[in-house]
């Protein structure tokens, strides 16, 4: 998808983008978006784009999980009882992410 949108940008004019993903183990596999089914999946992006950006400007975000506190850039000043503040903060959390919440729980 990612890269259906960056040829669109690149290449306004072009209707068709096939994009191939090669795995060592594999052979090649073979996505083709075109039409108005690329059209409809650049949009749906760019929509999910919009609304993370918009969670990020408004300063409410929900922290990572446990399992990703190495990678996590933003781990300045955690609350000294995790889980406490996990629970006290759980619909707020829910309610700055609504608008992804299709996006993170379609399948892949």
């Amino acid at each position: 998808m990612l890269y259906a949108i960056a040829v669109r940008a690149l290449l306004p004019e072009v209707r068709t983008v096939v994009a191939r993903l090669i795995y060592l183990a594999d052979d090649p596999t073979t996505f083709e978006l075109k039409g108005d089914e690329l059209e409809g999946l650049v949009n749906e992006a760019a929509g999910y784009l919009s609304a993370a950006m918009a969670i990020l400007r408004s300063g409410r975000i929900a922290p990572r999980w446990e399992q990703d506190a190495l990678y996590d850039d933003m781990r300045l000043a955690l609350p000294a009882d995790r889980e406490s503040y996990l629970r006290r903060k759980t619909s707020e959390f829910r309610a700055a992410n609504q608008p992804l919440n299709r996006l993170w729980s379609a399948s892949t």
